[in-house]
C-alpha cells in the first residue's frame, strides 16, 4: 500500500509551520494512515515563502473576490502569494490518490471556513481554503476530507476505499475490485472517472462502519495477492 500517495497538510504531522509556530498532530494521519499509504505532505502558506511564524490571516470579500488578508491588519494581502504557489504546485500533485487537508484553516479547510466582510462581519461559515478549492476545481474526482472528518465512525475506512478504487481507476487496475466490492458492476458500466467516483462515494455512504472495515480488509488483500 505503500506505493499509492496521499497528500497531507503539513501541520498535521506535528510539523511547526501554522502561524503560531505550532503545529497540530493528528494520530490518524500519522498511526494509521502512514502505515498504508505514503504521505505527501504540502504547506502552501509556508512552501509559498510566508515565515514562521507570521502575522495570521482570513477570507474576505471584496467585490470582485475573495482574498486572504491579515485577520489584525486589513493591508496585509498575501492572495496573490498563495495563489502563485497553488498555480505551479497543483500539476505536481496528479500522482497523489487523497488528500487530508486541515479544518477551518484560510489555505486548506474544506468548507469550513468563515469568510468575512471588509467591516469584520461573518457573511459564510462554510466555505474552502484557497488551496483546498483549487485542489478540488483541479482534481474534481480527486478523494479529499478534512482531518477531523476521519474521526466520525466509518469514514476513515470509507476514505480509504476512496483512495485504493481512485488509484486502481487512475493506473486501469479494475480487475483487483470487480470481484470484492458489491457496487463494482455499477460503477464498471460507467465510462466516465467523475461519475464513477460519485458513485462509490455514493454505495460506500450506504455502508455501516462493520461493513466498510470488512471490504477494505478484503479489498486490501486481493491487492496484495
Amino acid at each position: 500500500m505503500k506505493t499509492i500517495k496521499i497528500g497531507i497538510s503539513r501541520c498535521l504531522q506535528g510539523q511547526r509551520v501554522r502561524y503560531d509556530g505550532a503545529g497540530k498532530y493528528s494520530r490518524i494521519c500519522n498511526e494509521e494512515l502512514a502505515e498504508r499509504f505514503e504521505l505527501v505532505s504540502v504547506c502552501p502558506e509556508v512552501d509559498a515563502g510566508l515565515t514562521v511564524p507570521r502575522p495570521p490571516v482570513e477570507l474576505v470579500r471584496l467585490p470582485a473576490e475573495i482574498r486572504m488578508l491579515g485577520r489584525d491588519d486589513s493591508s496585509l494581502d498575501v492572495t496573490d502569494t498563495i495563489t502563485s504557489f497553488i498555480e505551479t504546485s497543483l500539476p505536481g500533485l496528479q500522482e497523489l490518490a487523497g488528500f487530508v487537508l486541515t479544518t477551518r484553516s484560510p489555505s486548506c479547510g474544506l468548507n469550513s471556513v468563515p469568510v468575512k466582510s471588509t467591516k469584520g462581519r461573518l457573511l459564510k461559515e462554510k466555505s474552502s481554503g484557497l488551496f483546498a478549492q483549487a485542489l478540488v476545481d483541479c482534481y474534481p474526482c480527486l478523494p479529499v476530507i478534512e482531518e477531523q472528518a476521519l474521526r466520525r465512525d466509518g469514514a476513515l475506512a470509507a476514505f480509504e476505499l476512496s483512495v485504493i478504487i481512485y488509484s486502481l481507476f487512475k493506473r486501469s487496475c479494475t480487475a483487483e475490485f470487480a470481484a470484492v466490492l458489491p457496487f463494482a458492476h455499477e460503477v464498471l458500466v460507467v465510462n466516465n472517472l467523475m461519475q464513477q467516483m460519485a458513485i462509490v462515494k455514493e454505495s460506500l455512504a450506504k455502508l455501516n462502519q462493520t461493513r466498510l472495515s470488512s471490504l477494505l480488509k478484503t479489498l486490501r488483500e486481493s491487492i496484495d495477492e
